[in-house]
């Protein structure tokens, strides 16, 4: 990977290019060469401009070039419009003038079929030849608001803020630009990756993280074809950006037949998820919502935790938002008896005394601040969502407008000649409302009631002023305040004129207080990391013997060998002797003590209970005897061409719990490892946990915890908590295993490893490596 230097200068004049070339500009209204250079002088470009078109003489009033050839000046970034046949011409001629940088908005490539495809092939060999950056093709261009550079096939302006976008749809991409223009929020950089012939979106996203101007990255993805080399990038970046990514097309319909239990529940949805989870990134579930997410990280403080303050005009705002809460893993702990004690000096004796804080209609503004206050200064909590505190009304001016006149309508209707008798009615309740009320009465009627408006601190429910007090506790205490004003439509009016990250629901408030505190637990994970790694793993030395003991041989192994190759990484397995006569296993039986297992040893035949090549609980000898002569028997009536190596003896396990720790490989991923409790929870309840290698010791315990199953571990209905610790470990050292050993393993599986109680560690009962063909 390049340094961050590197990357910058060498992206720079994409994003601020001197000099940007049109090939293919057109007059014709609606043509993308038309649309190109009218963007990028509506959108403020003050780079030189070179129209190419061999057959006008001007274009959108700009005189013409007939090809880049006639270009004096240097060119940073060409963009193309021609048909994709003319494409890779284009390509020489950009590189024979010294252009790096290429945007090609032309379609007619992989999108369109077999024919296009090869099209982009040569495409792509042209450019990595000719050492030219190609955006797209099929892309609708890029954006970059700081240097006023609008090279997209939309007019979009957004402004210029710190968050950058990739989209690999080029229509979603631009109507998300328009979307975030309109809620105000701020954009840095703006790629359409296209087919990403060339330019791939872990390259985007390796630049992003360089960028300076780049604070947040958003991403919209349908396909990572190098999801290794992507999760790579991730990694470096995530600690140091949040990237919020929202992937479509996740179907199981990927799923695919594979000889071991892991291969089989090793979807591509599962394994882009467990990548997801891995790098750090945060997923969004809708567009609405990658907006929203990039509005919050890009103004937001990070939470140290997942506890949750509530204040709330109302109680059932309260109680939506508790459930809601609840139901993204936040907890909502009881004021500390400080701050009920700050809030009983403001809030009728009445109210709710714990946490939603419920303000039971109180109107006194200065009672909101205090409350607020005393909830921010409390350590029971991380974030602050206020509902109804802000109001947003400065931002409905015409709609009030028109319900002030549908509602003086109604009072004249009512009153009719009486208007006399309800004007001053009005008038003394305003007069009352402006009388001074002595500093110790006021607290006293809030003790009792929740009173009416005080028109004297009218000016305190000015948005501005709950804004400002907002900003200011946020700034202090370091802790994210969302509030959920009245008027849900004015949400992007108050992050444009407030500066604050508002929602108009309780529920998407949640979504963003719940993607903060998982940004902040992946850092303590990643500082984990960076800080531990205590187990001791064989050298390449070993690995390089194992792996020189496979090298000429293919398909399954054996469990007998397998198992070999297990312990050579100080994974446990169960005490056995290979047998090859009803006597040598006899004897081994003696060995290992009864009861035993008798099992066939044969690297063909995978499901040796199905087929009656398993023998349990034998306790003597003559059991042992007659144990090996069924198997036997069977095996070669039910797989007579299988090679036999023999007869395995085994320890009779019990008092544990199986799980099952396997190994796939993903087409563009590269090595994954599931876990799971065994049998049907990983056969039909598919309750598993997957990660891509290769691993490190956190992510195998994160492995173990995710499982539903978990529970299980834990110890339930009277049984003793598992040994958790040992399990994790040995989970890294399945990984660690397999990733050495990559160049050999295609599959494997422990189904099952037997899992005791904690302190007394596991054991492999059974074992199957499956080696690549050769």
């Amino acid at each position: 990977m390049k340094s961050a230097d590197e990357l910058i200068a060498s992206w720079e004049p994409l994003f601020n290019p001197r000099s940007v070339a049109v090939v293919g500009a057109s007059n014709g209204i609606g043509k993308w060469g038309f649309i190109i250079p009218m963007n990028l002088v509506t959108g403020g470009y003050e780079g030189k401009l070179y129209m190419v078109n061999p057959k006008e003489k001007s274009i959108q009033g700009l005189p013409t070039v007939k090809s880049l050839a006639h270009i004096q000046d240097e060119v940073d970034l060409v963009m193309v419009t021609v048909p994709a046949p003319l494409v890779i011409d284009v390509i020489d001629q950009a590189a024979d003038i010294g252009a790096k940088n290429m945007v090609v908005i032309s379609s007619g490539f992989s999108e369109t079929g077999a024919e296009g495809m090869e099209l982009e092939k040569k495409l792509q060999a042209k450019a990595l030849g000719r050492g030219v950056r190609v955006i797209g093709p099929n892309t609708m261009g890029i954006s970059s608001p700081p240097t006023n550079m609008f090279a997209t096939g939309a007019f979009a302006h957004p402004p210029a803020g710190n968050v950058a976008f990739v989209s690999q749809s080029g229509n979603l991409g631009v109507q998300l630009l328009g979307w975030a223009a309109g809620a105000g929020l701020g954009i840095s950089r703006f790629i359409g990756s296209g087919n990403e012939a060339v330019v791939t979106c872990d390259q985007i996203l390796e630049y992003y993280g360089a960028d300076p101007e780049t604070r947040v990255i958003i991403m919209y993805l349908e396909g990572i074809d190098d999801g290794r080399r992507f999760l790579e990038v991730a990694r470096k970046v995530t600690p140091h950006k949040p990237v919020i990514a929202l992937k479509m097309g996740a179907t199981e319909a990927g799923a695919k037949a594979a000889a071991s239990h892991s291969g089989a529940v090793s979807t591509p949805h599962r394994v882009y998820q467990a990548m997801v989870k891995q790098a750090g990134i945060l997923e969004a579930s809708s567009t609405e919502e990658m907006v929203n997410l990039a509005r919050t990280f890009g103004n937001l403080p990070i939470p140290q935790g997942r506890r949750v303050g509530i204040m709330t005009m109302g109680g059932g705002w309260g109680v939506v938002t508790t459930d809601a809460c609840s139901k993204a893993g936040l907890s909502l702990p009881q004021p500390s008896a400080a701050t009920i004690e700050a809030i009983d000096q403001v809030l009728p004796k009445f109210w709710s005394r714990g946490n939603p804080v419920d303000l039971v209609g109180t109107v006194n503004r200065s009672a909101h601040f205090r409350v607020l206050e005393a909830l921010v200064s409390d350590p029971c909590y991380d974030s602050i969502i206020t509902l109804g505190s802000l109001t947003g009304m400065k931002y409905m001016r015409d709609s009030h407008r028109r319900e002030g006149r549908r509602a003086l309508r109604a009072i004249i209707k009512r009153h009719g000649w009486n208007m006399g008798g309800f004007l001053l009615s009005i008038y003394k309740g305003v007069r009352q409302a402006m009388q001074k009320r002595p500093k110790k009465q006021v607290i006293e009627k809030n003790k009792n009631q929740s009173g009416g408006i005080n028109f004297r601190e009218a000016r305190q429910w000015k948005d501005e002023l709950f804004s400002k007090e907002l900003r200011k506790l946020m700034q202090a205490s370091g802790k994210p305040i969302v509030p959920v004003p009245f008027e849900p439509a004015t949400v992007a009016d108050i992050f444009k004129g407030l500066e604050l990250v508002a929602f108009g629901i309780p529920e998407d408030a949640v979504v963003a207080i719940s993607k903060l505190a998982d940004y902040h637990s992946f850092l303590e994970r990643h500082k984990m990391e960076l800080e531990r790694d205590d187990l001791e793993i064989p050298n390449d030395d070993m690995a390089l013997a194992i792996g020189s003991q496979m090298m000429n041989h293919s398909g399954a192994m054996s469990e007998h060998e397998s198992k070999e190759v297990l312990t050579r990484y100080g994974i446990s397995v169960t005490d056995e002797r290979l047998a090859s006569s009803e006597q040598e296993a006899a004897l081994a039986a003696r060995e290992i003590g009864f009861p035993v297992v008798v099992k066939i040893d044969s690297p063909d035949i995978g499901h040796k209970t199905d087929l009656g090549c398993v023998q349990i609980n034998l306790e003597t000898e003559d059991e042992v005897r007659e144990a090996f002569r069924t198997v036997t028997e069977n095996a070669q009536k039910h797989a007579p061409k299988a090679r036999i190596s023999g007869v395995l003896v085994q320890e009779m396990v019990s008092g544990g719990t199986e799980v099952i720790i396997g190994v796939s490989t993903d087409p563009h991923y590269g090595q994954t490892i599931v876990f799971g409790l065994g049998g049907i929870f990983v056969e039909v309840l598919e309750d598993v946990s997957l990660r891509i290698l290769p691993i490190e010791l956190v992510d195998a315990e994160a492995m173990v915890r995710e499982i539903k199953g978990y529970k299980v571990l834990e110890g339930t209905r009277g049984k003793k908590p598992r040994d958790i610790q040992t399990l994790a470990e040995t989970i890294r050292r399945v990984a660690d295993l397999a990733d050495d050993l990559k160049d050999h393993i295609a599959e494997m599986d422990i189904n099952p490893l037997m899992v005791f109680e904690k302190g007394k560690g596991v054991k492999a009962l059974d074992a199957l490596i499956v080696l690549k063909d050769k």
